[in-house]
């Protein structure tokens, strides 16, 4: 209004910071143009660690993954919102996930507790007692007096089993893993006795 004096506009909305932040009219006298205001969003830090290299951090603005040290770090806008799942094959983490209801401030330590996932491999060699089954990690496994095994290995175990017993052939005489993400069951064996030829004249 003319003549108005001591008049002060400051614009205000959350989480954004204007410029100028105000604008002061002594006295108006006549018409003000182009009393514009730039305006910038606050922005956030989201970091914490995975305990893993590579682990994908699915659920933020921007794709996030893990470095080589397990620290991860990411930049949202004020009032950002969403649900961050970790990722990486083979592995489950503690929490499974964390809920963002409203970010207004830095977060830190949002941290996660990777574990890796084992696989059974199982089956039996029928019928002939303990048998030896060479290439599982850590060494040679035996089966027990049924034949049967059970053996947990790490999620992408590659490796060739094979069954071991003097005086015997097996089918298959090997199976080969290659990054197994299942548990691989009824991995079964058939042996045979080994008969020998022995010949001569009298």
């Amino acid at each position: 209004r003319y003549g108005t004096q001591g008049l002060k506009v400051t614009p205000t909305k959350e989480g954004h910071i204007f410029t100028p932040p105000s604008y002061e009219y002594a006295m108006v006298l006549s018409s003000y143009e182009n009393q514009d205001y730039s305006v910038e969003v606050l922005t956030y830090t989201i970091s914490g660690s995975t305990g893993l290299p590579g682990v994908t951090l699915k659920g933020f603005p921007e794709t996030v993954m893990s470095d080589e040290n397990g620290f991860y770090q990411t930049t949202v806008t004020h009032g950002w919102k969403g649900t961050v799942t970790p990722d990486k094959p083979g592995y489950t983490f503690n929490p499974p996930s964390r809920p963002y209801a409203k970010v207004t401030a830095n977060v830190e330590n949002d941290n996660y507790e990777g574990a890796i996932i084992y696989l059974k491999i199982e089956g039996t060699v029928a019928g002939l007692g303990p048998v030896e089954l060479a290439g599982f990690p850590g060494g040679t496994v035996t089966t027990d007096e049924k034949g049967a095994y059970s053996v947990k290995v790490e999620y992408g175990f590659t490796g060739t089993i094979t069954p071991v017993k003097e005086g015997y052939s097996f089918t298959p005489a090997e199976r080969p893993y290659n990054a197994i993400a299942t548990d691989q069951t009824t991995q079964n064996y058939k042996g045979d006795k080994i008969f020998y030829a022995i010949s001569g004249n009298a």
